[in-house]
């Protein structure tokens, strides 16, 4: 606020300065209490630019993210070894929050409240939608079988009896994650291909 008074100030002095050596009179007023308005927004646009941009670049770098983290994932490794490989493999704003989330799980914050702190903090809601894809499978704490499914009900991956606190992240073209008890997609032969059908949500 303090910033936002001060070049306020200045740039009525500006226009008043500018409209005396103009018009004078009533334009003077006028054209220094534009200014003054003008000045007193100007310290929010470049803020405002700078989070456009990271929010950009968080966006464009989210499909490698995934890719990365799908497939350290497949390979076993624990939330924290994901988080840490990919903060260290990869550079810029999503890497940087990356690494942040992982410090902050390390100092003792739950990797739910982790999650969703980076979903509200970045404020990019396809970096909502992948926090809400993983932070349940996160918290099972049994075994469970998950299936990646397009848009179009199509089932992409099956990845059977995931072990508790193991990230369950799909490709770039998942569009819904579904959670069965151990066992269920063997039992029901669902194969990558097949085609759900999913019903009415009741309300």
């Amino acid at each position: 606020m303090g910033l936002k008074v001060l070049i306020a100030s200045l740039s009525a002095a500006l226009g008043i300065a500018l409209a005396a050596a103009v018009a004078g009179g009533a334009a003077t007023v006028l054209l220094g209490a534009a200014v003054t308005a003008l000045g007193f927004r100007l310290p929010n646009i470049w803020p405002l630019r700078r989070i456009s941009a990271r929010q950009n670049e968080i966006r464009a770098s989210l499909p490698d993210a995934l890719d990365l983290i799908t497939v350290s994932a497949k390979a076993g490794l624990a939330f924290e070894a994901v988080l840490a490989r990919f903060s260290t493999r990869m550079t810029g704003a999503l890497a940087e929050e990356f690494g942040l989330m992982l410090r902050e799980i390390g100092l003792g914050k739950t990797r739910r409240q982790a999650l969703q702190d980076l979903a509200e903090r970045l404020g990019v809601e396809e970096v909502r939608t992948f926090v809400a894809m993983i932070v349940h499978p996160l918290l099972v704490r049994m075994a469970i079988d998950v299936l990646f499914v397009d848009a179009e009900g199509r089932v992409l991956e099956t990845r059977r009896a995931l072990p508790p606190w193991r990230p369950a992240v799909g490709g770039k073209a998942v569009r819904r994650t579904l959670e069965l008890p151990d066992g269920t997609s063997g039992r029901l032969d669902l194969q990558s291909g097949d085609r759900l059908i999913f019903g009415p949500t009741a309300v």
